[in-house]
């Protein structure tokens, strides 16, 4: 009862009520710690009750919501995938290496793998990547060097370590228009073209509009949230 009380007092004026927050009732309560994970497979409906932490998802066509979120939601095709079965939370603790520095958190899922590494002192990690590598910084300072570049990153920072000239045969990318800004919309395509082999795929997947957007529009965080606010006239959107 703790919790849904708690939702309804934060976030609800008593009129308006999101019946998601009794969703809770179906749902393991599972307390994460610092450096443990839960892994979580398809099917398996989840919400984020208290703090922060780093979710990674493995490819996929759809995100299907049931309340709680000022995004679509739509119970009745979440209900025709959601398994409706009894599982037992696995808190996982991540496996350390024999270099003592890089802890790896296996799961079932091809697409990715979550590795903690820990640093002190004078101590050093180095890796070649032969997909693409994402670095976020959780605590203290780090400092990356390749060939003749050396970048200083601090508490927040996050780097893209990234793949080869000419080397995916496909790329793709799903409402990117309404997460960057021009400048950096225009970065991350020319990436795209840039790791993509000669013939390769780039597969785009936005919402877009009969004329364009006012600013009022455009500049609407709740648009935003719905991954609306960048929409592009069709006719600009296949020229980019």
């Amino acid at each position: 009862d703790y919790w849904a009380a708690k939702a309804v007092d934060s976030f609800g004026d008593g009129t308006n009520l999101d019946k998601g927050i009794y969703s809770i009732y179906f749902f393991n309560v599972v307390k994460a710690n610092k450096g443990e994970a839960v892994f979580q497979d398809a099917g398996i409906p989840h919400a984020y009750l208290e703090g922060q932490n780093m979710e990674l998802m493995a490819n996929s066509d759809n995100v299907l919501r049931g309340g709680l979120t000022p995004k679509h939601i739509d119970v009745e095709e979440l209900l025709k995938h959601v398994a409706f079965e009894a599982t037992i939370p696995n808190i996982m603790h991540g496996e350390l290496q024999t270099d003592g520095i890089e802890r790896i958190y296996k799961s079932p899922a091809p697409d990715f793998e979550l590795s903690q590494i820990v640093l002190n002192g004078s101590k050093s990690y180095e890796t070649k990547t032969s997909t693409v590598h994402i670095l976020i910084v959780i605590d203290g300072e780090a400092q990356i060097t390749e060939s003749d570049t050396v970048l200083e990153l601090k508490k927040g920072d996050a780097l893209n370590l990234p793949v080869a000239d000419n080397s995916i045969d496909v790329a793709a990318q799903n409402c990117l228009f309404n997460i960057f800004k021009a400048e950096d919309l225009k970065k991350a395509i020319a990436e795209m073209y840039r790791v993509l082999k000669p013939h390769g795929k780039l597969v785009m997947s936005d919402p877009t509009c009969e004329q364009p957007m006012n600013d009022n529009l455009r500049n609407d965080d709740r648009l935003r949230a719905l991954c609306l606010s960048g929409s592009l006239p069709i006719a600009e959107y296949v020229k980019m």
